[in-house]
């Protein structure tokens, strides 16, 4: 099998987890979706399984008003 014809795993990271109502189990960590330590544990899991990428998905995190105040609507 050639490199091109190789399926390619990947692992999405969610931080405290994958729905919205997550961080309410009983074991769930808190602060994972700040907590950088998780992140390099969680992907340091998804090297020895062999994962080839791992994707952390970034949001903007500042009030509306602010937001607003530092752009220009046309």
């Amino acid at each position: 099998m050639t490199i091109a014809n190789r399926l390619k795993l990947g692992l999405v990271l969610h931080g405290v987890g994958r729905g919205w109502q997550s961080w309410r189990h009983p074991e769930a960590i808190i602060d994972g979706s700040t907590n950088i330590d998780l992140y390099v544990e969680q992907a340091q899991l998804a090297e020895k399984g062999l994962f080839d990428f791992v994707f952390v998905a970034d949001s903007l995190q500042s009030p509306i008003r602010k937001l607003l105040s530092n752009t220009s609507i046309l």
